[in-house]
Formats: C-alpha cells, sequence, structure tokens
C-alpha cells in the first residue's frame, strides 16, 4: 500500500486523455500538431477509430517554448509538493498491473465515447488499485471527469469504495457550449468548420454534455428542454436527418443522468461519498439560449428565469451547473474560485482538502465566492490569428466586497519570449475593456 492513507484518484476532462492508435501514433496530445490535424482531418478522431488512452495530457503546448499551458502534470507537481516527491504517480492502462503501493492513480478514457464507458474503465482502474484492503478512494475530476466518476459511483455501484470526490467545473447539470457545438457546428470564432461538427456529433459524450434543464426559450412560451427543441433549428451540413438524430441521441444522454440521479438517491443511507464541488464564478460565459428568428442563439448573457443571475461561471460551464442538483439544501460543501475552465483543472487549493480528508473526518464548508479579490474575463479560449479582439474584465470584491477594490485606471500587460506589452484598459458598465489598437 501506497504512503497516503486513502488513494487519490485524479479523471481528467474531455480531450484531457492521450489517445493512442494501434500502430503506437498518437493521435492526440494536445500538441500544436494534434489541434491542426484536428482541423485539416478530423476523421482521426472519429468514433469508428479504435483508439486507446495511454495516459493523461500533462501540457498543453500551442507554440513550444512561447506557449505551454499546464496540463494535469501541474496537479501531479502540487501533490509531490504537499505529499512528497516519494509518492508513487502512475497512470491506469488495461493491459498493465497497477503496482500494489500506488498513491495516486491518474486514469485517461477514451473521451470520444459515453461516459457509461468511460466509468467502467475506471470502475476497473480502482479495483485493480484497491483489490480487496479496503483502502477508500478520493477522486479529483475535472470537468466531464467528475461526470463519469458520479456514473461509477452510483450506477456502476463504486460507492462502496468512495471517501470523498471533488469536481473541478464539472457540468453537473450540462453546459450551452454543448448545445451550442451540436447546434450551430463547432467552429473558431464566428467560421463554422462542417467536418470537424460532424465528427463531434458523432461522439456520445457531447450529447451527454447538453443542458439537462429547461436551458432554451423559445419565441413564444416559457424555457423548454433539449428533447423539444424543433429538429429544423440544426444547421445539418450536409446531413438532412441531423436534427432527428439530434434528438434522438439527446434523449438517450439524458437517461444517463437520470440514471446516475435514481442511483445516487439509492445509496444505503450514510454510505454515499462526500462531494465537494469547486466551480468559478466572474467569467462571461455562454450561458442563455433563445430562439430567434429560427435560429438558436446562445450568448453570454445571465438567463432571466434562472436564479443567481450574475454568478456568470468559468468561462465553458456556468456556475449554477458545476453545483450537483442533490446539493441544493448542502451549498457549504461547494467552493468557488477565481479560475477559469481549464487551469481549474490544476488549481492548488484542491490540495488543502486533500490533505485534510487523508486525516480525520473534519467538518468542512465552503463559500459560494472566493475569499479574496480576483478578475472576471470575458476572451473566447481560441482566436483566429492576427484577429482584432477585444478582451473584457471585470473587478470582483471577493469576500469583502468590492471597496477592495481602488484605483482608477488598469492595464493588462501581455509577456512573450523576450517582449513585454501594457495594454490600456477602459472603464466601462460592464467591467474593463482593452483596445486591440492600443497593443500595436
Amino acid at each position: 500500500m501506497g504512503s497516503l492513507r486513502h488513494l487519490i484518484v485524479i479523471v481528467p476532462g474531455i480531450v484531457g486523455s492521450v489517445l493512442t492508435a494501434p500502430d503506437g501514433f498518437s493521435e492526440w496530445d494536445l500538441r500544436a500538431g494534434d489541434l491542426v490535424r484536428a482541423v485539416l482531418d478530423p476523421e482521426n478522431l472519429a468514433i469508428e477509430r479504435e483508439l486507446a488512452p495511454t495516459r493523461l495530457v500533462d501540457d498543453l503546448t500551442v507554440l513550444k517554448p512561447w506557449l505551454v499551458v499546464p496540463g494535469y502534470g501541474a496537479l501531479t507537481h502540487h501533490l509531490r509538493t504537499q505529499f512528497g516527491p516519494e509518492l508513487r504517480v502512475v497512470d491506469f492502462r488495461s493491459d498493465r498491473a497497477v503496482p500494489p503501493d500506488v498513491d495516486v492513480l491518474r486514469v485517461p478514457y477514451d473521451f470520444r465515447r459515453s461516459i457509461v464507458e468511460a466509468a467502467d474503465v475506471l470502475g476497473r482502474a480502482v479495483c485493480a488499485a484497491v483489490g480487496d484492503s479496503g483502502r477508500k478512494v478520493i477522486v479529483v475530476a475535472h470537468s466531464m471527469g467528475g461526470l463519469v466518476a458520479r456514473y461509477w459511483i452510483g450506477p456502476g455501484g463504486g460507492w462502496r469504495h468512495w471517501r470523498a470526490l471533488i469536481t473541478l467545473g464539472t457540468p453537473h447539470r450540462g453546459a450551452p457550449r454543448a448545445l451550442d457545438v451540436l447546434v450551430n457546428g463547432a467552429g473558431l470564432g464566428r467560421f463554422r468548420i462542417p467536418s470537424v461538427t460532424r465528427v463531434l456529433r458523432g461522439w456520445p459524450s457531447v450529447y451527454e454534455l447538453l443542458p439537462q434543464y429547461p436551458a432554451v426559450l423559445p419565441e413564444t412560451g416559457g424555457p423548454i428542454e433539449i428533447d423539444a427543441l424543433p429538429p429544423e433549428l440544426l444547421r445539418t451540413f450536409g446531413s438532412p436527418s441531423a436534427g432527428v438524430e439530434f434528438l434522438k441521441r439527446a434523449g438517450e444522454a439524458a437517461q444517463v443522468h437520470r440514471d446516475i440521479a435514481a442511483a445516487w438517491a439509492n445509496i444505503p443511507s450514510g454510505k454515499a461519498p462526500t462531494v465537494l464541488p469547486y466551480f468559478g464564478r466572474g467569467h462571461r460565459t455562454l450561458n442563455r439560449a433563445v430562439i430567434q428568428s429560427g435560429r438558436l442563439r446562445i450568448d453570454k448573457e445571465d438567463p432571466s428565469w434562472r436564479p443567481n443571475a450574475g454568478w456568470r461561471g468559468d468561462g465553458t460551464v456556468p456556475a449554477l451547473c458545476a453545483i450537483p442538483g442533490e446539493l441544493r439544501t448542502r451549498p457549504e460543501l461547494a467552493q468557488a474560485v477565481p479560475d477559469k475552465h481549464g487551469p481549474m483543472g490544476t488549481t492548488e487549493v484542491v490540495i488543502e482538502r486533500l490533505v485534510t480528508l487523508q486525516g480525520e473526518d473534519l467538518p468542512m464548508r465552503g463559500t459560494d465566492r472566493p475569499p479574496w479579490p480576483w478578475i472576471g474575463w470575458d476572451v473566447d479560449d481560441t482566436i483566429p490569428a492576427d484577429a482584432q479582439i477585444v478582451i473584457g474584465a471585470q473587478l470582483h470584491g471577493g469576500a469583502g466586497g468590492p471597496s477592495e477594490i481602488t484605483g482608477s485606471a488598469a492595464s493588462l500587460l501581455l509577456t512573450g519570449e523576450g517582449s513585454r506589452v501594457a495594454l490600456k484598459m477602459a472603464f466601462s458598465e460592464d467591467g474593463l475593456a482593452g483596445d486591440p489598437a492600443a497593443a500595436a
């Protein structure tokens, strides 16, 4: 058995696992070449191709050495810093045995497929690691990985092994961004890429990220569920039956969420693992979906028919969607963080809770907002090259309120290899906005 009292299991989000072809060639590792291939030849990631998950993505390299975004390797580094460099970290592979002294088990999965299949992989990984030792498991799950973990805990019966589940930006109730991709198409900026859209429409996982609440406001009447959408709303991209197929697969995905809820409700009293969700606040996030002139339009405004207006989200998942429905009466278990969605998978704030969970049971409380001032951003994760954009930012006051923020001017400092550019930010009613021309 490893040096930690409980086994820590890390489950990544969608696109957070390295996928390898039978010939050993890496088809997906979030490197610059992988991104280019995914756009130019997306069929390499079509659901029909046999690809094997081999490890977690440790870094997102866009243009090395100028831009390397920490992947799950940063979280592993934080764990070793806290618990010691001798910590035994292993990536699960179905064709290899799990060492008996493992401390941290990282579980990659084929993110194209249903979370049901991914949960089966997670279950086999946990069983291989703990065996009949009785050792409990603490899972740290980022984004869709939280849904994978919840399925294994509930319908998969994994609640018998679990000590706690920590979710980081998990769309427990889905996210409008998935709805936008499936209905309006995937792309960059305003450009839609039909070939990429058709491949993504073949992934069951994307449907399982759809909103699981009345998310769309039609032209007349009140908000409706996804399965009530008119099929003709879908941009077909050459597939006449795209709308009908979308509704069918969306219904199948909704059943997966219902299975999770039903199974969790039936876990014996006192046996359900503690769920500790972290969610992002303050970043403008695709959130409001309305039908206008026969088109589905999704924007970053808060929907008026949902509570907690102004919470926004982490740039990908609205804040309310990142809190499981069963925790409506346990708000103290949820913790807001200032991170955006991607970096949330490596946030250091989770380490403190892991230290507590490795010791004796203690009452744990959270808060609906970070305890310190932070900046909420309004900028897309990807933009076309050489495009002029407006970068929006809003200062949030933390627990002490906006009065903690002082000053009459602000600037955004952009740094690169051997260069620094200060971009003046102008105040407005919506926060701060940067003028691209000021950086020329």
